[in-house]
């Protein structure tokens, strides 16, 4: 006789809850029987899209799942000063409890949760999901052969990797996200090396040096200005909120150290030519954190572009950078606050729309931008969503659209007048170490009409390193030639962040003054 199987139900619709949800799947004597949110819509569609039976239950309150009899036992996905509440019900309605980690907010708390489970017979497991892969069985086996292992005596637990000292000395200002990716960056480039961060908070420092692949030597600093008295530091990189540029990136120029600063560069190009003067008269290197500039697919379509034969001249460029950024980003992130980065979508996304559209214009400035109509701005007037046109005087035109609202796309298609060049990836390619585009050129219909000739063509280019270590490369190497050879820094960066920084604020004047178009006067 078959065993009757387990019936789950996931209460809450937490994006953990998708991993937890696939398991159940595929784990035998198990069954995704029902789903419970706040909000029916929400629970609809997380079954729709999880692997829920046609025959799943779908709840629009979490007490209705808990009064189904049906339903053995119970994921607890939900925020942790949840947990005593529900999972105390999920117990006292005699449902076994599977409750995501932390399981409490206090043992206190999870005291009580157990109390609950005991003095009603239910299971009780917490999520952690590595105490349950074969691996963990077999290392117990180790640890507990007196003969090989001995008696414990440490335990270190890191999470981050190792890399080998090299010589270029880079340090990093404030912790942020992308912070760990540019450190990464720096850990996979020859000749570079991870020696300092710096936070307004030690601890802070100290634990992103910890999980960030920084060697144990690493210079750690709770203010910004130490790191920058430090003589050995030779370059910096800035990810501090827009607001903060003008500021720490003037300062890191008059230190004399080389300036690897975040997008976007500043709040106006006004701010930007100050942080760019005190560049030049230091003689340091600037360069922004435009990643996908220098990913090797960037220079193989540029030579597709610049062939007359087959792409002809550029007539319109099409960019969408889009996100839907969740209810704690549009909340709490940096980018959606008026003090942090005012500039909200503009400035992340539309940034690299911008780019990618002068890129494709060989960096020709427009004559004028309009912003579209129907821009949406948060309570506080910081832009999540918007759009523009560019025109420039010989009849080019191009269109952009930045958001946090909406689904993921990284979209640039250029046309011209024999061809044209998608791409779908454009800001962070599918994969790591390849990324491709297509390419159609002379395109028309066979003889009935019923498809094209030619069809686009694909091609793909690969890449031993990521594209933020290119930039970290070829940023570290324009420094080496200065410190080396006397070189003098090179002004292509600084130029083409200034343009896009121009045509940025067009659009940000256009919205201000009800779409009106905006001439960019260089």
């Amino acid at each position: 006789m078959a065993e009757k199987p387990i019936r789950f139900g996931i209460l809450g619709c937490a994006e953990i809850a998708r991993k937890v949800s696939r398991a159940i799947t595929l784990c035998p004597n198990t069954n995704l029987y029902a789903v419970a949110s706040r909000s029916i819509e929400k629970a609809k569609n997380f079954a729709s899209s999880n692997g829920f039976p046609s025959t799943a239950k779908i709840y629009g309150s979490y007490e209705a799942l808990l009064d189904d009899p049906d339903v053995d036992a119970v994921y607890v996905p939900l925020p942790t000063s949840l947990h005593l509440r529900w999972a105390v019900l999920v117990a006292e309605k005699k449902k076994h409890l599977l409750l995501e980690k932390p399981v409490a907010l206090n043992v206190q708390e999870f005291d009580r949760i157990i109390e609950a489970c005991e003095s009603n017979g239910v299971q009780f497991m917490d999520g952690t999901m590595w105490m349950h892969h074969p691996r963990t069985a077999k290392m117990r086996e180790f640890l507990s052969d007196s003969e090989r292992f001995g008696q414990l005596k440490s335990v270190k637990s890191k999470v981050g990797v190792r890399n080998s000292r090299v010589t270029l000395t880079c340090a990093g200002m404030g912790p942020l996200e992308i912070a760990r990716k540019v450190s990464r960056a720096i850990t996979l480039c020859p000749n570079t090396n991870l020696y300092a961060v710096a936070s307004r908070s030690i601890e802070k420092a100290k634990n992103f040096a910890s999980s960030n692949g920084f060697p144990s030597t690493a210079k750690i600093y709770g203010s910004y200005e130490a790191l920058l008295d430090d003589p050995d530091v030779d370059a910096v990189y800035v990810p501090l909120p827009t607001s903060l540029h003008l500021r720490w990136a003037v300062l890191v120029a008059e230190k004399k150290k080389h300036l690897l600063l975040e997008k976007p560069v500043a709040l106006n190009v006004q701010e930007f030519d100050r942080i760019i003067e005190a560049c030049e008269s230091n003689g340091v290197q600037f360069m922004d954190g435009t990643m996908w500039m220098h990913h090797p697919r960037t220079a193989k379509m540029r030579e597709f572009l610049s062939d007359s034969e087959r792409f002809g001249q550029l007539k319109s460029v099409h960019s969408i950078f889009t996100y839907a950024g969740n209810p704690d980003f549009l909340k709490n992130d940096i980018r959606v606050k008026p003090d942090l980065d005012a500039l909200g979508a503009l400035g992340d996304v539309g940034w690299y729309c911008i780019r990618s559209i002068l890129w494709a214009a060989d960096y020709e400035l427009p004559k004028s931008v309009t912003a579209l109509r129907g821009p949406i701005l948060n309570d506080s007037g910081v832009i999540l969503a918007c759009g523009s046109s560019f025109q420039w005087e010989d009849g080019k035109v191009a269109t952009f659209q930045a958001s946090f609202l909406t689904n993921l796309t990284m979209d640039v298609t250029a046309v011209g007048t024999k061809g044209t060049l998608h791409l779908h990836d454009f800001v962070i390619p599918f994969e790591e170490t390849s990324a491709s585009f297509t390419f159609a050129s002379e395109s028309g219909f066979n003889d009935l009409v019923t498809g094209w000739v030619p069809l686009p063509s694909e091609h793909v280019v690969t890449t031993d390193l990521p594209q933020e270590a290119q930039m970290v490369k070829e940023f570290a190497g324009l420094v080496r030639s200065i410190k080396e050879s006397c070189s003098k820094p090179e002004k292509k960066w600084p130029s083409i962040s200034r343009k896009t920084q121009l045509v940025l604020d067009a659009v940000k004047a256009s919205i201000d003054k009800g779409f009106e178009p905006v001439e960019i006067v260089s």
